[in-house]
């Protein structure tokens, strides 16, 4: 038993490296709604919190699939993802649970992020000056995307699933529990759940420092999606800078993808062109960044205010 703790801790010490100082977590003033509550309580109001929100959006989207809903239900159901990935590793997922809530909505997410996919290639023809025809092709492929999500929809009952997931998040924290040592459940929310920040953000150090290729800064993007999330869901912290930063990167990404397709069809040498341009901006703009991204950022309380303020993580 000493043992596990004493691993814990090293890798706390050894993870808890901000810029080259290593920085003592247990002298901080942690808010009270992280402090004293239990990280399956504080993971359990985190789900049932994002469960509202993607209830209302797929709802909404599976009543009409409009262009606007499918990205708003998109960005619902990645929030989600990201958060359920965290509570997949705590234990919160059976295979019941994969086959009858998180398969589905998985396909779902596939379909949705298709569809989005295609609309954000329209987007950047038509702000490119794309031939029409280019334009047309992904319009035509955009239509029959969404008549796969449409049957997909018919398929499933999403109303079913949904009302499923809430009753499985009101009874599983319970069974968590129930399975583990008292000191194991007890423990705090900010202590549990900062070592799953902590190598998300040595995982995206390491891939700010060595990122070169378009795959590379992909990978990129997603740990600093996979790290805003984990600051913003689970320890109510928005960054400005994590926000830019991925912004810039979906970019260079959304502009990567529509490259050898342009590269292709000799009619689109302009629009190629202003392409290029584009990128050079995006990539000259996270450069300046990528090297001073905010690790380290952790919620302190800072007034008796904010000693007694909110006591969830949103």
């Amino acid at each position: 038993m000493h043992g596990r703790h004493s691993n814990r801790n090293s890798r706390r010490k050894r993870l808890a490296v901000v810029d080259g100082v290593a920085t003592d977590r247990h002298v901080m003033a942690v808010p009270p709604h992280l402090s004293t509550v239990s990280w399956i309580d504080h993971e359990s109001v985190t789900a049932r919190t994002a469960l509202r929100d993607l209830s209302r959006e797929l709802k909404a989207m599976s009543k009409k699939p409009s262009v606007t809903r499918v990205h708003r239900a998109r960005v619902a159901l990645r929030r989600w993802s990201s958060i359920w990935k965290l509570l997949r590793t705590d234990g919160w997922e059976t295979d019941r649970f994969y086959h009858q809530i998180g398969k589905p909505l998985k396909k779902l997410q596939k379909l949705l992020g298709a569809c989005r996919d295609l609309d954000v290639n329209i987007e950047q023809c038509q702000r490119l000056g794309c031939t029409k025809k280019l334009i047309k092709r992904f319009k035509d492929a955009r239509t029959r995307n969404q008549d796969k999500l449409e049957k997909y929809l018919k398929d499933i009952d999403i109303v079913k699933i949904l009302s499923r997931l809430q009753i499985y998040l009101q009874t599983r924290a319970d069974k968590i529990r129930e399975k583990l040592p008292a000191a194991k459940a007890e423990q705090c929310a900010f202590n549990h759940i900062e070592l799953f920040l902590l190598e998300q953000e040595s995982i995206a150090r390491e891939q700010a420092q060595t990122a070169h290729t378009p795959e590379e800064f992909h990978q990129l993007r997603l740990s600093i999606k996979r790290w805003r999330y984990l600051l913003t869901e689970f320890f109510g912290l928005t960054n400005l800078e994590l926000v830019r930063a991925q912004q810039i990167l979906g970019q260079m990404h959304d502009l990567d993808r529509l490259t050898p397709i342009l590269l292709r069809d000799v009619r689109q040498a302009a629009a190629l062109q202003t392409l290029k341009v584009r990128h050079q901006q995006l990539q000259s703009e996270i450069e300046t960044m990528r090297h001073r991204l905010p690790y380290g950022l952790r919620p302190q309380v800072t007034s008796a205010e904010a000693a007694t303020g909110s006591r969830s993580a949103r």
